[in-house]
């Protein structure tokens, strides 16, 4: 009989990456060393949950391809902290790796401003990051709550009447998405949501980028990629050679690639010795060995062209990273509304990702360069599954993170 008291939250997290196409590594530096600590200190718990989620998400699916924006689910999450309390914030808290670096959620909260300063500058290449929150009309929300919202994250919140306009309200979140990802996802929403929803969190991120090396699609080729490092299978590859970040471990039998992109992001890419040694390999390195800097050598690369999706149900993800409490009717999100009867009846994350060459280039000075360098010594040779990471150069922060096991 309780349950038919409480109402529920969705959060629904939508990403949608087109890479057409990446490093100088650098760490950013200012006068003021406190906004320092607090920027960096967030970077780190995206990156270290990041890699968290990796392990969970891969545990019992490791014959799966995986893609996911850690950046848009923090994001998010920590906004739905905002109302949390007790037991439902701190684990919420701590999940999210925050309380590593921040004493308090509050402050944590304070960091998050300094994140889209970072989010929103002049990076040359194409990120764009829309937040909304759609509570129930007439509802009482308290004005704490989005006040402090409002000061922490840049976020709009509109009403909608989930009881009796059901189907208008799917509509608007398919339009909001759509808008979001550049048209990329329509019909997110298949079906009105559960009248009983009070306020939905909606997170969409899109990023575009060209490679600043670009591959010429007339040397692409037909080659074979070993699915779970295995059974091979014909996929198009493309080809590109120049100075790129190159690391190979001889010891933990893995290489790092680094591809820049035109503005301050790269593409990070590790790849086993073995054909069939990823998982293995990941279990040796560190989170900073894979983020290290790169020096630059001359590599002939060969990588296929894939497009992945991922989609998460979190509500089945996040509690074995010690978020529970905010979805079950034991939740206190009474800072939200002034009671306890909300909690989180689903979180939802989709994100999908296109890497593939971009432009073309004059044909016999690409081919002269190609057929007078095929003699290097670096060669990165992606036929079998391997592991990449999408992140901003400048701050070394991690926007999206992928397992390519499946082509």
């Amino acid at each position: 009989m309780l349950l038919l008291k409480l109402n529920s939250i969705i959060l629904i997290l939508l990403f949608f990456l087109t890479v057409n196409k990446s490093s100088a590594y650098h760490y950013w530096q200012s006068k003021n060393q406190g906004r320092v600590f607090k920027l960096n200190g967030l970077i780190e718990a995206i990156n270290e949950f990041s890699f968290e989620l990796y392990q969970v998400v891969n545990k019992g699916n490791e014959n799966e391809n995986h893609f996911y924006s850690p950046i848009g689910i923090i994001y998010a999450f920590s906004m739905l902290m905002i109302g949390a309390k007790k037991d439902s914030e701190l684990e919420v808290f701590r999940g999210l790796h925050l309380d590593q670096n921040f004493r308090t959620p509050e402050e944590a909260h304070k960091s998050f401003r300094l994140l889209l300063k970072v989010l929103e500058r002049n990076a040359n290449y194409s990120l764009d990051m829309a937040n909304i929150i759609l509570t129930q009309k007439d509802n009482r929300f308290l004005k704490e709550f989005t006040k402090r919202l409002g000061s922490f994250y840049k976020v709009a919140i509109g009403e909608v009447d989930f009881l009796r306009n059901g189907r208008k309200v799917m509509n608007y979140i398919n339009q909001f998405v759509s808008n979001s990802t550049h048209n990329k996802i329509k019909d997110f929403v298949k079906r009105p949501l559960d009248p009983l929803t009070r306020l939905v969190i909606l997170n969409a991120v899109y990023f575009k980028a060209e490679w600043r090396v670009k591959f010429d699609g007339l040397f692409n080729k037909e080659r074979l990629f070993y699915n779970n490092g295995k059974t091979p299978n014909e996929v198009t590859f493309m080809f590109n050679y120049g100075g790129f970040g190159y690391f190979e471990d001889k010891v933990k039998k893995y290489k790092l690639l680094e591809m820049q992109y035109s503005g301050e992001a790269s593409f990070l890419l590790l790849l086993p010795f073995e054909k069939d040694g990823l998982d293995n390999v990941l279990q040796q390195v560190t989170m900073e060995e894979i983020l290290q800097p790169l020096d630059e050598k001359e590599v002939s690369v060969w990588i296929p062209k894939f497009k992945l999706e991922g989609e998460y149900d979190l509500k089945k993800v996040l509690p074995d990273l010690g978020i529970k409490a905010i979805f079950g009717p034991g939740a206190d999100l009474s800072g939200i509304n002034g009671d306890k009867t909300l909690f989180v009846t689903s979180g939802v994350h989709k994100a999908m990702v296109e890497v593939n060459e971009a432009g073309t280039e004059a044909a016999a000075a690409t081919s002269i360069t190609i057929l007078t360098r095929l003699s290097s010594r670096y060669v990165i040779d992606a036929d079998h599954p391997f592991l990449f990471i999408i992140r901003d150069t400048k701050y070394n922060l991690i926007y999206f993170m992928g397992k390519v096991n499946i082509l």
